[in-house]
């Protein structure tokens, strides 16, 4: 087991603060960074000033030091990406990529998890709108959903089946240590799914960094306009 995976992040993009299972070890904020001792966890180890990029250097090699944790780029407070040469980061705009819908699905999948919080969509109640032609082709807004007919979801995956959406879905990449969210397309995904599609178009945002960790294999496409 990587020592790494001890360690859990966060950050607002300003604050980084770094846990180590449930205890605080180390942050760096706008004005100080301080990293607390691993032989004695409530005494401070060492605390500095934060007066440039060259602080946030020192943070990482003195986090090093004293836990053996590598603090990634992409946690680099906002400030600092001029001055350090970064362009990555938070990427709150889409690239479109072409990604498995097994190295989604292993972890998301409509077909399993009760995603929408309605009627559970399985293969079978796919198939039988499907077979029954009860397809639901118009979108509804997420707002009104709570007041679809029951089986709206089926049918809706059933539409996607029928009649394959090339539109991308979302993904958010919401930790640059790869955790990832979906936030729109659920039931094309599912569609996918049902066909046994290889791969599906995602449109990829968020923490960049963490993209090769949770899709290593993408292959980058250019939409045609």
């Amino acid at each position: 087991m990587s020592a790494s995976l001890a360690f859990n992040t966060d950050t607002d993009r300003s604050t980084v603060w770094i846990h180590q299972k449930d205890r605080l070890v180390a942050r760096f904020g706008m004005m100080a960074y301080e990293i607390m001792s691993p032989a004695a966890p409530e005494q401070m180890l060492t605390f500095g000033r934060v007066v440039s990029a060259q602080s946030w250097l020192e943070f990482r090699d003195k986090v090093r030091a004293a836990y053996g944790f590598e603090v990634v780029d992409g946690l680099t407070p906002r400030r600092f990406h001029q001055e350090l040469g970064l362009s990555f980061g938070y990427d709150s705009t889409d690239e479109i990529f072409e990604i498995a819908v097994s190295a989604i699905s292993r972890l998301s999948n409509p077909l399993r998890h009760n995603i929408w919080g309605r009627d559970r969509v399985t293969r079978a109640s796919v198939k039988a709108c499907i077979d029954q032609n009860r397809l639901a082709p118009t979108f509804i807004p997420m707002g009104v959903r709570g007041r679809v007919a029951p089986g709206w979801d089926s049918q809706r995956v059933a539409y996607f089946v029928v009649n394959p959406d090339p539109w991308p879905i979302s993904i958010e990449v919401t930790s640059p240590c790869g955790a990832w969210t979906i936030d729109d397309g659920f039931h094309r995904l599912a569609g996918a799914i049902y066909r046994q599609t290889p791969t599906i178009l995602v449109a990829l945002s968020g923490y960049v960094d963490g993209w090769d960790h949770c899709f290593p294999k993408r292959v980058p496409i250019k939409l045609q306009t």
